[in-house]
């Protein structure tokens, strides 16, 4: 499985003022000529087909990073015996701080923004003894930071 963004310029223009729906199978030879022009034909031949995705919507970015806060919610608990939990406010937070810089919001940097709001936010909670082992940590966003809700 291989994911890229060829043919997202023939989709973007297929799609000006019709809506994806109304365009689902018209730009299937404009997608393949890109790929054609992209890759070498030794390579496109080992494709056994493609597939064009739907852009994410907001439930989706919203799901994505619940997995990645539940990820470091295991890996909080296993390693410090800390149990997380979170407000669905950080968890929209972690989207939008995520996306901000994009012109189309996707999944790709949510990863790093758990990383750098979530996970940093706690190693220095724990490291100034804020936080302590067996405890449950419960996270909110307050004036557009992260914080412990107590």
């Amino acid at each position: 499985i291989a994911t890229s963004n060829i043919g997202q310029r023939v989709i973007m223009e297929a799609a000006q003022g019709f809506g994806y729906s109304n365009i689902a199978g018209s730009f299937d030879t404009g997608i393949k000529k890109e790929m054609e022009s992209f890759f070498p034909p030794e390579f496109i031949n080992r494709l056994d087909k493609y597939i064009i995705y739907n852009d994410l919507v907001s439930e989706d970015l919203l799901q994505i990073t619940e997995i990645n806060l539940q990820k470091t919610a295991r890996q909080m608990e296993a390693s410090a015996n800390i149990h997380l939990t979170w407000t669905k406010a950080v968890t929209k937070f972690v989207v939008d701080t995520a996306n901000k810089d994009q012109s189309r919001p996707n999944g790709r940097p949510i990863r790093r923004a758990v990383e750098s709001i979530v996970e940093d936010f706690l190693t220095d909670a724990i490291n100034v003894n804020q936080v302590q082992q067996a405890e449950t940590v419960n996270l909110d966003i307050k004036k557009n930071k992260l914080v412990i809700k107590t």
